[in-house]
């Protein structure tokens, strides 16, 4: 998925935020899966719809390799969380939490 699809997905007014939290992962059975930025953004794959289990294994493994990717651009994108020298970053590491709001330097503004 390419992170204009994914910021497409998220942009849509209908999601629920947060009712991944409350998901079993039964999605067939679920009612809100056109409400659910999981259910969307997660690939469909049926063990059935491949001849062997090698060529599901490949497709399985390809979509965690574009989902790092999709990370990875999230995150090059994105504004450092923690700013300043190296010496003034490991201090502030050492005295306790960080405490952000949520998606600090997020690339949805």
């Amino acid at each position: 998925m390419k992170l204009d699809e994914f910021k497409a997905i998220l942009d849509n007014p209908t999601l629920i935020s947060g009712i991944y939290n409350y998901c079993d992962r039964w999605c067939e059975r679920c009612h809100m899966t056109s409400r659910c930025s999981v259910f969307l953004t997660t690939p469909d794959l049926d063990p059935e719809d491949f001849e062997n289990e090698e060529d599901f294994f490949k497709a399985a493994l390809g979509s965690v390799h574009d989902a790092f990717q999709l990370t990875m651009e999230i995150s090059t994108k994105s504004k450092p969380m923690i700013r300043g020298s190296k010496r003034e970053i490991s201090k502030k590491l050492k005295s306790g939490p960080l405490l952000y709001p949520p998606f600090p330097g997020s690339i949805w503004k």
